[in-house]
């Protein structure tokens, strides 16, 4: 019974190998194809046969991401005034003196960084007759950044001579009760981060406009909806060791400030776009895309305040709570939103299987702008208090915020590897 089986297994393994060993019959029996434009040039080296009409792409994204007009802080030095200023101005203190020559100027704006972070693109598409193809892809990338800044301590509201202080460009100045002034932070941060996303459907015709040049213009629909938020923290622990000056006891203020805006925007519309093609030789090419799109949609925002500051004097009394300050505002929105889209580089390919399949692989750059991406509110102004800060009863004063509306620009791109397959 062994030996039997043994021989059937035997007799079985060479029927295998015979026909493993035998040469591949072809793929399919090539048919003649209709030209796809009017100058009838179709190179033989680009022409499939008995395919499914199947594309499929998938894309390694290594992309920079930031937003245009989007300082987090502003760094100060202080000087001298070109005139000496009168008693009794109320000028903003320094190193204690209740009116000063010295003024505190800007010296830089702090942006933040360029980061680099991967993301996806990955797609499907279907080939017709003619050169049609109906292609979708999806997009996905997510970038985050963050940065910090500090300067010397200092004693007062305002640096010594030479020294630096840091303005936070996005806080509330009306919600601290410091009279008269502009508060100066000795450390910062900040944090941004991106999550981006879009769909796009792509109907379009390849033509082969000579026989090393190829064009593929291309209408369709996108749709896209991102997620952004920006956050700002300031700290500062204010030594005060002059009693009196502006009613103001000697002691130390520390002061924390945290600004969070959250941006959501979604829109859909129309694409457009050209996809030349220029035939180095049969396997290599250099390849551009460039197109617009314009979306209607919807911008969500709020922005999120929370101010704490605490006052402990030089005897150690205290910490007594001068600030508790949280607060929020919602701004919600529709418009139109344009994008552009820019492409370059450089491409290999092969068909094999007697032209059955083909594959590619691209080496590129890309550039996308968001234009009129996101909205921000950013305040301006300050309090004026009369009496003490430390007697609600007998203090009284207003409050002035001026605010405008900041827009910004959202830019994207950096290097692309795709590869792609068709069967």
């Amino acid at each position: 019974m062994k030996s039997t089986l043994t021989l059937l297994a035997l007799s079985s393994s060479s029927v295998l190998l015979a026909d493993c060993c035998n040469p591949c019959e072809p793929c399919c029996v090539p048919q003649p194809r209709p030209p796809v434009c009017c100058e009838c040039y179709v190179p033989s080296f680009n022409d499939m046969q008995c395919d499914w009409d199947l594309f499929a792409s998938v894309d390694f994204l290594y992309w920079y991401a930031d937003e245009t007009d989007l300082s987090y802080a502003a760094v100060t030095k202080t000087g001298l005034r070109a005139t000496p200023v009168a008693s009794g101005t109320g000028i903003i203190t320094a190193a204690g003196a209740s009116d000063s020559p010295y003024i505190s100027a800007i010296n830089k704006v702090k942006h933040l960084s360029s980061k680099w972070d991967p993301g996806v693109r990955v797609g499907l598409g279907w080939k017709m007759d003619g050169g049609w193809d109906l292609y979708a892809n999806w997009t996905y990338y997510t970038n985050e950044r963050k940065q910090s800044i500090t300067v010397d301590p200092f004693i007062g509201f305002f640096p010594a001579l030479g020294a630096k202080g840091i303005l936070n460009p996005w806080m509330d100045p009306a919600a601290l009760p410091y009279p008269g002034r502009e508060i100066m932070f000795d450390s910062l941060s900040a944090k941004w981060n991106l999550v981006f996303n879009q769909i796009d459907l792509e109907l379009g015709r390849r033509y082969w406009l000579s026989k090393c040049f190829t064009l593929r213009p291309y209408a369709g629909l996108r749709g896209a909806w991102t997620h952004t938020t920006f956050k700002v923290q300031a700290h500062q622990d204010l030594n005060q060791h002059f009693a009196g000056v502006d009613g103001l006891p000697a002691g130390t203020y520390i002061t924390d400030t945290e600004d969070r805006f959250r941006n959501r925007n979604w829109g859909v519309g129309f694409i457009g776009g050209l996809q030349p093609t220029f035939y180095l030789t049969e396997e290599f090419s250099l390849y551009a895309n460039a197109e617009m799109s314009l979306l209607w949609g919807q911008l969500n925002g709020h922005v999120r305040r929370d101010y704490t500051g605490t006052f402990t004097t030089t005897a150690g009394v205290g910490p007594v709570d001068l600030i508790d300050y949280d607060a929020g505002t919602g701004d919600k929105f529709s418009g139109m939103q344009p994008m552009m889209d820019l492409g370059i580089g450089l491409r290999w390919e092969t068909c094999f299987c007697d032209n059955r399949y083909r594959f590619n692989l691209d080496a590129g750059w890309e550039h996308h702008v968001f234009f009129n991406y996101n909205h921000r509110v950013q305040l301006s102004g300050g309090q004026i208090f009369n009496g003490s800060l430390f007697d609600p009863a007998s203090s009284n004063g207003r409050a002035d915020t001026n605010y405008q509306e900041v827009d910004s620009d959202l830019g994207m791109g950096g290097f692309v590897l795709r590869a792609r397959f068709d069967f």
